[in-house]
């Protein structure tokens, strides 16, 4: 950091021993071609994204549709496997536990395909035949399900739930669908036909379910992706040569604004400056003349007037540097910006300048001019306007929230200050900052005037460097 408490000695030095910084042209506009391709990676991104996510909700929803068709799977096979094989061989005998109708039926069963396990109930919950004989005789409390079917005659599935005793031995099949639906013996009692089968079937269904949804779904979003594509390529192409060719415009009018204050300023120095400085010199001559002539009075009046022109001069070189300041082009912004607080200084109000060195490092175009024309108005204002004793101006630079690269210049005095939300019959100190604020938006920075009655005025502009 350079800070500097006298700001005279800071002008003077060779733009702060800095290494020369390559000067890009002002009318080349600032490129930026990673923005239409990081667009168009971004709306790539997004089909991607897109595609993921309908592919896992199709696999969720695929899942679903596949349960309830196994369920209804299971329903069907129980309805065929209770009417066909149960059915034309339920004797009552098996209430009892007479061993022929127990081997009828479990001959029968051998052939029931798919159904891992079988089970017939009372209605108290007694296992009068299973294909697993551990579980003949065992009695358990049928759930609120089994017993509303033994009740309404309407089958019933669900998944099995293996935490329940009397699906002790079910536990090393696995994940089973269970189904249960009322027979009838030829004596008419009522039992409870209970069919197991695996879930396998379910992780078969969903990925052939899956699998026809997919390419369909996925398919289209493909197909419309490739049709957005080149659409969106040449929006992102129409889009960066309108936003270089507005570039390019504000580069332009902003070299045609530094061509036409250097041409004005040239014309003031060649000319009036001139015209005035050979009129000083002949009014001093005339003012000695006439005091050798003993005209003491019109001498007097002589040497008034070559001191007046002299004061003009004075203004109109102050004039010519504040419209075309020459170290700006020649040594940079933190030389013009040293130069600016000489000027302030002499002018009875104390500046001090703070320049970070990293922040004088590959500037040009328009962020060197639109820091060096804020500093210029705020430093005015400070003056003319808020009365100042003191300002601060500070350079530095940062990196912004989108990785900007920034330059930073604030300017506080500590003037009398102002509201800025308050009209004001005379508006000029802010007008200035008014006109810079909309240039600021035209070049992507922005300017913050923070003050209060009393309590000085501190101006902040920061501008993208590029």
């Amino acid at each position: 950091m350079i800070a500097t408490q006298s700001v005279r000695r800071l002008a003077h030095r060779p733009a702060h021993r800095a290494a020369p910084a390559r000067r890009r042209d002002p009318d080349t506009p600032r490129r930026d071609p990673d923005t239409p391709r990081r667009a168009l990676v971004h709306f790539a991104l997004a089909g991607v994204v897109m595609v993921v996510l309908i592919a896992i909700g199709g696999g969720l929803v695929s899942r679903a549709v596949a349960e309830d068709q196994a369920l209804d799977g299971a329903q069907r096979i129980n309805s065929v496997v209770a009417h066909t094989v149960l059915e034309p061989h339920l004797r009552d005998g098996l209430l009892t536990g007479d061993p022929a109708a127990m081997a009828t039926m479990r001959e029968a069963l051998l052939t029931s395909g798919p159904v891992a396990r079988v089970k017939l109930w009372t209605a108290d919950g007694r296992i009068v035949f299973s294909d697993d004989p551990r579980l003949i005789g065992q009695q358990y409390p049928l759930g609120i399900e089994e017993t509303e079917t033994l009740v309404t005659g309407r089958p019933a599935a669900e998944i099995s739930d293996l935490s329940r005793s009397e699906n002790a031995f079910e536990r090393d099949m696995g994940t089973m669908l269970e189904v249960y639906r009322p027979v009838h013996t030829p004596g008419g009692q009522v039992l409870l036909f209970e069919t197991y089968m695996p879930m396998s079937s379910v992780a078969d269904r969903t990925t052939a379910i899956w699998l026809e949804f997919l390419p369909i779904t996925v398919g289209a979003l493909v197909l419309l992706q490739l049709v957005q594509f080149p659409l969106a390529a040449r929006l992102a192409r129409q889009t960066g040569n309108a936003r270089r060719d507005r570039e390019l415009m504000l580069h332009r009018s902003l070299a045609a604004s530094d061509a036409e204050r250097r041409r004005i300023a040239a014309d003031l120095h060649d000319g009036v400056v001139q015209d005035l400085a050979a009129t000083s010199i002949a009014l001093a001559g005339a003012a000695v003349t006439a005091q050798r002539s003993g005209h003491g009075d019109e001498s007097d009046r002589l040497h008034l007037a070559a001191d007046a022109v002299r004061a003009g001069i004075r203004s109109l070189r102050s004039l010519v540097v504040d419209i075309h300041p020459p170290n700006l082009r020649r040594t940079g912004l933190a030389a013009a910006l040293g130069d600016l607080a000489a000027a302030t200084t002499a002018r009875g109000v104390d500046a001090t300048l703070v320049v970070d060195e990293d922040a004088v490092r590959g500037l040009g175009g328009p962020a060197e001019q639109f820091a060096f024309r804020v500093a210029q108005e705020a430093l005015r204002n400070a003056i003319t306007h808020g009365g100042a004793s003191a300002v601060e101006m500070r350079l530095a630079r940062r990196r912004g929230e989108q990785g900007a690269d920034l330059l930073s210049l604030s300017v506080a005095d500590d003037g009398v200050g102002f509201d800025p939300d308050a009209g004001a019959p005379d508006d000029r100190p802010r007008m200035g900052l008014r006109l810079l604020d909309d240039l600021a938006g035209d070049i992507g920075g922005r300017i913050d005037v923070t003050s209060a009655p009393g309590a000085g005025t501190t101006v902040k502009v920061e501008v993208p460097v590029g």
